[in-house]
């Protein structure tokens, strides 16, 4: 393994489905062979499929069940011209869900799928139906300022309060090369979490990691609670060897993960949004567990969700190796 150190200032098939056809939630902690699915949520919009797609790979390669499923909402008493509406989106909607459900099965095989197509409020049901999974796998929207609404909404609610691994799928960056996966480190215990999700995705996928540490911008600042044991922010060499400490359970885990130290100065937001730009995926650590601890979710989970540039990963539950 090498390590460098940078300091710096488809085809449409019919197919029939259930309401809601539920899948079994006594799984235990998810293995290569595990019963603990996936859940992605589908609806019309086109990141949607880049979801569906994300999930079913992350499937595959886990040898995990899948579990696909679509909200529609009703109003309670809508007026005519309303309900006339909603039937459109739902008809829009379902035909989209069928199709999802029949790709999967084609990539995975019906043994592997199973489905929900749920009335209800999004967020809320995808994390019913989530309660035991794996992970939850979601779309993101555009940057438009309506999508910044729906991604705080939906995508922000279910990371907040989801108790496990919420992925939020973008098209990676382009560029000739898949990106390498960036996790951002600091003093806590969901850093740790969030750097074994890390090593398990790069391993999983065959990328370098890039872990990166930010500290205050103000020579000789130290806040006990964000820098590694209270060691000053001008001294990159303790701060090197106290994550390379943490670090090690993993690597010897992972001995074929090529890792990269990035020691900087800035906001944690900011850096990780800036390597989000050239990453194939960013892994940050929440403060939340899920319930009322899930309203804690950082404001570098929150700013991530809102403006990283490809897939990120608001780790909880450790999801397990390949």
């Amino acid at each position: 393994m090498s390590t460098s150190v940078v300091t710096s200032a488809g085809a449409r098939r019919a197919v029939t489905t259930a309401t809601v056809d539920m899948y079994q939630r006594d799984g235990g902690i998810m293995t290569a062979t595990s019963d603990r699915p996936l859940v992605v949520g589908i609806d019309e919009a086109p990141q949607s499929q880049l979801a569906l797609r994300w999930a079913i790979e992350e499937a595959r390669s886990r040898g995990c069940p899948l579990h696909i499923v679509s909200v529609y909402e009703l109003t309670t008493r809508p007026l005519e011209y309303e309900l006339v509406s909603q039937l459109g989106a739902q008809s829009t909607l379902r035909d989209r869900f069928d199709e999802a459900v029949a790709f999967a099965f084609e990539r995975l095989g019906a043994d592997r799928v199973s489905h929900a197509y749920v009335a209800g409020h999004p967020a809320q049901v995808l994390l019913n139906e989530a309660a035991s999974a794996a992970a939850l796998v979601v779309g993101s929207t555009s940057r438009s300022p309506a999508a910044a609404v729906l991604i705080g909404s939906v995508s922000g609610a279910v990371a907040a309060h989801a108790r496990c691994p919420v992925v939020v799928v973008r098209a990676a960056p382009a560029g000739p090369a898949a990106g390498p996966v960036v996790v951002g480190m600091d003093s806590s215990p969901h850093s740790d979490q969030a750097a074994r999700v890390a090593f398990e995705q790069a391993h999983g996928r065959g990328l370098p990691l890039k872990v990166v540490h930010c500290s205050s911008p103000l020579p000789g600042y130290a806040d006990p609670g964000k820098s590694p044991g209270g060691i000053l922010a001008d001294e990159p060499d303790g701060r090197e060897r106290w994550i390379e400490e943490r670090l090690a359970p993993l690597r010897k885990d992972h001995p074929d993960v090529r890792v990269s130290l990035h020691l900087v100065e800035g906001r944690p937001a900011d850096e990780l949004i800036a390597c989000s730009a050239h990453a194939t995926i960013v892994v940050v650590g929440s403060r939340g567990h899920g319930g009322i601890g899930g309203l804690l979710l950082g404001s570098v989970s929150q700013a991530l969700l809102h403006h990283a540039r490809c897939t990120v990963i608001v780790a909880k539950d450790v999801l397990s190796p390949r």
